[in-house]
């Protein structure tokens, strides 16, 4: 799944420098956009996964459950 989401992101870059340039900076705001709405809840994601598995490695199960929901 993110080798696919890369290589469109790849793609499209590649594809965008076939345009004018007016087309590539616009491309290029749009994929900065992107990128910026794909980190933050990746960012999340990952953080909650160092949570619980901190939490499954000191065997507190309130915690797990807690960080999995949230």
């Amino acid at each position: 799944m993110f080798f696919i989401e890369v290589l469109a992101f790849c793609t499209v870059t590649i594809l965008s420098g076939h345009m004018g340039i007016v087309e590539a900076a616009a491309n290029n705001i749009i994929m900065t956009i992107a990128s910026i709405a794909f980190m933050v809840p990746l960012s999340i994601s990952s953080a909650v996964a160092i949570q619980v598995g901190h939490s499954y490695g000191l065997k507190y199960n309130a915690l797990i459950k807690k960080y999995a929901i949230s």
